[in-house]
């Protein structure tokens, strides 16, 4: 009875370095890495051959087992994660590629632009064709703004401009703008409103008509 009551503390501080190892690899293989898996499986196997129950050494006996089917399963995912990956590398054709850049445009700083004329006025009834030479040292200079009633032709050193009959009650304006580069330049364009003599003359041609 000595003997027994002697040897049962040294009973039960094994039995806790066994359940001490077999809780260390419950919660390593809580970790779903092969690294984690292979740690837990080597304490299970040091509390099996501590542990004195057959029935703890069959638990521990399964967490090995737990523990390996784990280790195939990822093993498993990895390749196939590997393959897929590699599917979309050599298949993948939406990814952009980089754009070659296109060559830039030298600056010009020795642009001279001009005109002989700032402004132009039209009688009413059109008709018209006022000319307007345009000064420049580089040949690519154009016309990007004009009124709605003016027409222009351009030639390699002016401009041909025309308007329509001012069918309104008042006198119009605008501006017919001319770049080259960065430079610009602007024309400013007018009618006169159509005359009371000009009125009468298109009725009476009017009427000779009807």
């Amino acid at each position: 009875m000595a003997l027994v009551m002697l040897l049962l503390p040294m009973m039960i501080k094994a039995q806790s370095s066994c359940d001490a190892l077999f809780q260390e690899g419950q919660k390593l293989q809580q970790t779903m890495t092969v690294v984690a898996q292979n740690k837990a499986i080597a304490l299970f196997q040091k509390a099996k051959a501590c542990y004195d129950s057959a029935e703890r050494k069959n638990i521990c006996d399964q967490q090995i087992r737990t523990c390996r089917a784990i280790i195939q399963r990822l093993g498993s995912n990895g390749s196939t994660a590997t393959r897929n990956r590699k599917n979309v590398e050599d298949t993948d054709t939406t990814s952009p590629k980089p754009k070659a850049e296109e060559p830039k445009k030298p600056v010009r700083t020795d642009i001279q632009l001009s005109s002989a004329k700032n402004n132009i006025e039209f009688k009413g009834k059109g008709g018209q064709v006022l000319t307007v030479k345009i000064k420049c040292n580089y040949e690519d200079w154009e016309v990007v703004e004009q009124p709605e009633w003016v027409t222009i032709t351009s030639g390699p050193s002016a401009i041909m401009v025309s308007a329509d009959e001012n069918d309104t009650d008042e006198k119009r304006d605008g501006f017919i703008k001319i770049v080259c580069g960065d430079k610009s330049i602007s024309i400013f364009v007018s009618q006169k409103k159509l005359s009371l003599f000009d009125k009468a003359k298109r009725k009476v041609g009017l009427d000779k008509e009807e």
